[in-house]
């Protein structure tokens, strides 16, 4: 079976994040690996990650200041351990 890593950058957008990991969890055919990168979210969104931290095949990492985008999207990338690494934004679903 082929491995894919999913990184989701996220900041402040919980709610969105949620349906986000979720949609990533429902594929088939693969091995899904989700990496989810906070961009320092002041809104719940690191205690939800430690909780969801406990989940087979999950791992976040959350940076104490803003970064943007595109360095949470590389430091993802380098922590991808899939055959294959998919970029998904917190407000998209698969």
């Amino acid at each position: 079976m082929q491995s894919v890593t999913v990184v989701v950058p996220t900041r402040n957008r919980l709610d969105r994040l949620r349906e986000a990991v979720a949609s990533a969890r429902r594929q088939d055919g693969v091995s899904v690996e989700i990496i989810v990168i906070d961009d320092a979210s002041e809104d719940g969104t690191h205690q939800w990650l430690s909780h969801e931290g406990q989940a087979p095949g999950f791992r976040s990492h959350r940076f104490p200041t803003p970064c943007e985008r595109s360095r949470a999207r590389n430091h993802g990338l380098h922590l991808a351990s899939g055959e294959f690494v998919m970029f998904l934004d917190d407000d998209d679903a698969l």
